[in-house]
């Protein structure tokens, strides 16, 4: 027996049910007779979900499922797909303009973008990919205008997004979840900051690396946010990720070398954190210790940079951006 908001409909039921079946619905059967995916549902009614490996999220879906469950899944769930297919449409503009002799650089995405009225990097992308924008427009266009012109029509910016717009609270189907699949939407954690799991972060599509995740802290995600706002992606962590430890670093000064390389240890041993990399120096009358550590969220490591704090002849932890 399940409970559904009025309207429901069969698609709504599935998501009730699970996700993953809801996503992969392809049909029902109401009271022993076939049905689509649209159709309502009536109190009593007995459904037979029918699923198929192949079936996939579309917008159109969004025309008739009312239960905010399922819209939120459906939503992230295309806009999960639409990076994939950002990825897979970059590597295609890559390859056909290396054979172009035409080299790609800020100016000419901003023109594409642009051209193509497109509001972010990851839809022209994703639109390329899907054949919806044709590659030997992209090559005419690009014969017809230089980088330069691109670069003087900058005044003319697609959208404006700022700081405030990135961190905004929103609902998880206006962001790309960050979960343990990293490498399989295309993302990559920035080495300038490295971001770990819990950090207010952003999502900055690159020309070569697909979407790069920054700390909203990052001094290099300001810039970014400042110059290239149309290829701003707003992201967030999945709240829970399993098995992923995340590289990060912190420093550690004390009055006494002992201290570092005795208790400093010994309580990050206790938190059972992997230590990948480590550095003692002495500045003056300060011991100074860097450290790399693999922790899995930032939870642990305030924790971790609490307890350390409250050693006995620690001067001050902090954690920084690398070692």
């Amino acid at each position: 027996m399940r409970r559904l908001q009025a309207g429901a409909c069969v698609l709504d039921f599935a998501f009730d049910i699970h996700t993953n079946l809801g996503l992969k619905c392809a049909g029902a059967k109401i009271n022993g007779k076939p049905a689509s995916i649209r159709d309502r549902l009536n109190t009593g009614d007995v459904v037979e979900i029918m699923s198929n490996k192949n079936q996939k999220p579309s917008q159109d879906w969004l025309n008739f499922v009312v239960s905010s469950k399922a819209r939120a899944k459906i939503k992230q769930k295309i806009k999960e797909e639409e990076s994939k297919r950002a990825v897979i449409g970059k590597e295609l503009l890559e390859r056909r303009m290396n054979n172009w002799k035409i080299e790609f650089n800020d100016d000419i995405l901003y023109a594409l973008i642009k051209q193509y009225k497109f509001k972010t990097a990851s839809e022209f992308y994703s639109s390329l990919a899907m054949s919806e924008v044709d590659i030997v427009d992209v090559r005419n266009f690009l014969n017809s205008k230089s980088a330069q012109d691109a670069s003087d029509s900058k005044e003319s910016a697609v959208i404006t997004t700022d700081r405030r717009e990135v961190r905004s609270s929103s609902s998880d189907s206006d962001y790309l979840i960050i979960d343990e699949r990293l490498n399989n939407v295309g993302f990559k954690l920035s080495k300038c900051c490295n971001p770990i799991h819990g950090d207010d972060v952003i999502g900055f599509v690159s020309v070569k690396d697909g979407i790069k995740i920054h700390r909203t802290s990052c001094p290099n995600a300001s810039r970014l946010i400042e110059n290239y706002p149309y290829r701003i992606h707003k992201v967030k962590w999945r709240e829970n990720i399993s098995g992923t430890n995340f590289i990060t670093a912190i420093r550690v000064s004390a009055h006494e070398e002992g201290v570092i390389n005795q208790k400093v240890l010994e309580v990050i041993g206790q938190f059972n954190v992997s230590l990948r990399f480590f550095s003692l120096n002495k500045l003056k009358d300060v011991f100074e210790a860097r450290m790399q550590l693999a922790v899995p969220n930032n939870q642990l490591l305030d924790k971790l940079i609490f307890s350390l704090k409250k050693i006995k002849g620690i001067k001050s932890v902090s954690r920084v951006s690398n070692v």
